[in-house]
């Protein structure tokens, strides 16, 4: 078994541009999407179905939130907009929308496909509009209804007045707070960080699938030359074979990751949490994973030509099902999401992604771990069995 191994090592020198290239691709591709994002804003599509002044005082007060885009538009297009999940949610304001202004009953509706937190957030800064907008209209009737007593108005002078009072009530709110409030927004900074992450993860997964089935599928070429039918007839176990081949292709695949978390931390500062053993056995189940899966791509190929033409369509296939180009939060087909569930990559994203930013711990991981391990060992099966039955 450590002459395999061994052997497999100082083989190396035979792969090792493609090795090498497959260790700095990852480094490339995480500069390339961390760059695309920049802080983001959550575009809030708004229908304003009423017209009117009081309607346009809650656009104006939505538009002094730092966090939205507003974006006026009709009704059609924001349903769209939602449904085509351009965006996650839209504001229609009706068109008896100041008829309850008196009562404190205004009515707004709602756009959505699901709660998220970019709804959550855009409802509660709705609310806080929406309350400041019932103050500055009860502010106005006030001071209107006591100005006609002290004076006769006309109806020209009443609306100015309204307009004047609900001016100086709503400047308050920014210059004679009672409480002054400092308000940091981190949604952009988390956003960016969390995309970072996960796109360190995706190309990190993605690309380990490629530079471990290139290790393990160099028995194909033994089976080519006939090296693996000599092998069989020397005294060395099949176990032994097997676990020499397979250690060979776990520590190219574990020195890679292990390469990409120093790397990624050193150029790209990216966050790793702070149980990093956690993390690194995450990814060495992966690896078994990986390793099982490539094992049984080497035995079911002829040629390494053959092997070279599965590989990309399996590895970037998998990849995008299980998340690693995007995250599995944004997508909303139930066949899909159980498609994904079937990869490893997206046990192995969530998992690391509750250690980085949630400081789980292993013991709260049983099932994505115990998922991967079923996953190496029912490929692993299948893998020997056909190497019996091909023998």
């Amino acid at each position: 078994m450590w002459a395999i191994l061994w052997c497999r090592i100082l083989l190396l020198r035979k792969n090792w541009k493609i090795i090498c290239l497959m260790a700095i691709l990852p480094f490339v591709f995480i500069f390339a999407f961390s760059n695309t994002g920049g802080t983001a804003k959550i575009t809030l599509p708004i229908v304003d179905l009423s017209s009117n002044r009081d309607s346009q005082h809650l656009v104006n007060l939505l538009k002094d939130q730092p966090q939205f885009i507003i974006l006026e538009t009709d009704e059609p297009e924001a349903i769209r907009q939602v449904a085509e999940n351009l965006t996650e949610l839209a504001i229609i304001i009706p068109k008896n929308f100041n008829q309850g202004k008196e009562n404190s009953a205004v009515v707004v509706e709602l756009v959505k496909v699901k709660d998220s937190v970019t709804t959550i957030t855009a409802e509660n800064a709705l609310k806080n509009s929406l309350s400041k907008l019932q103050i500055n209209w009860h502010i106005t009737a006030v001071s209107v209804e006591n100005l006609a007593q002290v004076a006769t108005l006309s109806a020209f002078e009443t609306e100015a007045a309204s307009s004047r009072a609900f001016s100086i009530a709503n400047q308050q709110w920014q210059n004679r707070l009672p409480v002054k409030v400092t308000t940091l927004y981190f949604d952009s900074g988390q956003a960016s960080t969390e995309n970072l992450v996960h796109t360190t993860l995706g190309m990190a997964l993605m690309f380990t699938i490629f530079t471990v089935t290139i290790s393990i599928g160099e028995l194909v070429e033994d089976k080519r030359l006939g090296i693996w039918h000599r092998l069989l007839m020397s005294p060395l176990a099949k176990y032994q074979l097997y676990i020499g081949n397979f250690i060979y292709s776990f520590l190219v695949g574990f020195s890679q990751i292990s390469i990409l978390i120093i790397g990624s931390k050193l150029l790209f500062n990216v966050p790793w949490g702070n149980n990093l053993p956690a993390v690194l056995t995450v990814f060495a189940m992966y690896i078994l994973v990986v390793n099982s899966i490539g094992l049984m791509l080497a035995v079911v190929a002829s040629t390494p030509q053959q092997l070279q033409s599965i590989i990309p369509v399996i590895g970037v296939s998998t990849s995008m099902l299980g998340g690693a180009f995007w995250p599995l939060e944004i997508v909303n087909s139930e066949i899909m999401l159980f498609l994904a569930k079937l990869t490893p990559q997206s046990w192995a994203i969530s998992s690391l992604k509750q250690i980085i930013f949630q400081n789980h711990g292993l013991e709260s991981l049983y099932l994505p771990l115990a998922a991967l391990l079923l996953m190496a060992v029912f490929f692993s099966g299948i893998s020997l069995v056909l190497i019996e039955r091909k023998q």
